[in-house]
């Protein structure tokens, strides 16, 4: 409302009307500030300074220590009052200091370093929705040529180590064996130097997101001091079969053509999609796989939601749900509330009827809040690993972009209270533990899947 209220002064000519609510509705957390020099009710007041103030619009700075000094600022102001976390760190003194010392420092870092300083102010926040997005778009001093570096592998987190999962086609060799030493480190210790980067909801987030996106990446590597300028000293395997080699750190190209484990299918896989329900054990166990909180084309969260309902209330309705949210990163809240009723519908109609929730470090945001929601209306059993944020949690994204460098980035701006107020979990922990190696995943084996079916299948207490 007070958005539109400033528009309209703004056409009328009240100036100081206008940029009075406009000021009210930045404190209220008005995402994509940007927008407003875009809008052409501010068109006559373009060239106003209170109005490219409020606009987030900066003039040509006089070098670039000024530019950098400047994005710092409105960095600091935008955190300030879009960050939702209940005593945010942004609006601390102490964030504020180390803010201007990295402004302080500008005149001696490259813009390559200067990144990743706002990177780690990033990760001050706190959550895991609150980091870069996007890479400065100027040729700055040339060192952000380097941003996009990366190793010829990736990896793949497991209960036994750390595997290469996927390789381009020179280092195919390395295909199925343990990650054991990166820069001469063991391989814990290097995700863990190369995770002082990592925006995370929880302790989950090294272990997974450390080892399989930034120990990859060759900006980060340079950082901890582990690469040696375009390469970097791995050792692969274990025992006498292990071996030692450097890798290229390079511009990152397709990973088309690139060779991968020869994984065995799981057996009778569920089909693709964000959301699709299946039967397991002769219909006497739903199976809902839910990859995505999002309509899929043709078919929405809704339409899948009276399609559970149905599966779940007919006359021989199946003994057990089966919930997968493992792979679900999350998506669009507000399509939640169908999926949540028929939930909550089976468990009180079929009160004997066990409901058992999967989950895993992937088990983010909109998934989080599901989960939640979940575990306090119907109680379900948690199996597989933590989730991977917490039940509580700061969330959503506004989106932010520096006015000097264009460096892209997101701030978490909603606090989703879906548990009690007073519940300080990290996580979701799960009543049974279970965590794939890698020989089972190679297999086709699910064993956190093999567990709910155990537990569904269990006659005592239905």
């Amino acid at each position: 409302m007070y958005y539109g209220v400033a528009t309209e002064l703004a056409r009328a000519g009240q100036r100081e009307l206008a940029f009075q609510w406009l000021s009210r509705r930045l404190s209220e957390g008005m995402d994509r500030r940007a927008a407003i020099a875009e809008d052409a009710a501010w068109a006559d007041y373009k060239a106003d300074t209170t109005c490219q103030r409020l606009a987030g619009v900066r003039l040509v700075a006089a070098n670039r220590v000024a530019a950098w000094r400047e994005d710092l600022e409105f960095f600091l102001e935008e955190a300030r009052r879009l960050h939702a976390a209940p005593r945010s760190p942004a609006r601390t003194e102490e964030f504020a200091r180390e803010v201007r010392s990295l402004a302080d420092r500008a005149g001696g870092l490259s813009d390559l370093e200067m990144v990743l300083g706002v990177q780690r102010l990033l990760v001050a926040l706190g959550d895991g929705h609150s980091q870069i997005r996007e890479a400065p778009r100027g040729p700055g001093d040339g060192s952000l040529a380097r941003f996009a570096r990366a190793l010829p592998i990736r990896v793949r987190v497991f209960s036994d180590g750390i595997y290469v999962v996927a390789a381009e086609p020179g280092f195919a060799n390395l295909l199925g064996r343990p990650l054991t030493q990166v820069g001469g480190r063991p391989v814990a210790e290097a995700v863990a130097a190369v995770s002082a980067w990592l925006s995370r909801d929880n302790e989950t987030w090294p272990r997974l997101h450390g080892a399989e996106s930034l120990l990859m990446r060759g900006r980060y590597l340079d950082a901890t001091g582990l690469s040696r300028g375009d390469s970097v000293l791995v050792r692969v395997g274990e025992g006498s079969s292990s071996q030692e080699l450097i890798l290229p750190i390079r511009m990152s190209a397709s990973t088309a053509d690139w060779a991968r484990v020869d994984s065995v299918p799981r057996r009778n896989p569920p089909p693709p999609g964000p959301a699709v329900l299946s039967e397991l054990e002769a219909g006497r166990v739903a199976l809902f796989t839910f990859r995505a909180v999002s309509n899929a084309p043709g078919r929405s969260l809704a339409d899948v939601a009276r399609d559970l309902d149905g599966m779940l209330s007919r006359s021989s309705r199946p003994q057990a749900l089966v919930i997968d949210i493992r792979e679900n990163g999350g998506g669009n809240n507000g399509l939640l509330l169908p999926i949540e009723r028929a939930i909550v519908r089976y468990a009180y109609s079929e009160p004997a009827a066990r409901i058992l929730v999967l989950t895993g470090p992937h088990t983010f945001s909109a998934a989080q809040n599901f989960a939640t929601r979940i575990e306090r209306l119907v109680r379900p059993e948690f199996i597989g690993e933590p989730t991977g944020s917490r039940p509580n949690h700061v969330g959503e994204v506004s989106q932010v972009r520096l006015p000097h460098s264009q460096l892209a980035l997101s701030i978490s701006s909603r606090y989703w209270q879906d548990s009690n107020p007073l519940d300080g979990r990290q996580w979701i922990y799960p009543e049974i533990l279970v965590a794939p190696t890698f020989e089972e995943w190679r297999s086709g084996r699910d064993p956190v899947l093999e567990v709910a079916l155990q537990r569904a299948m269990r006659e005592e207490g239905r």
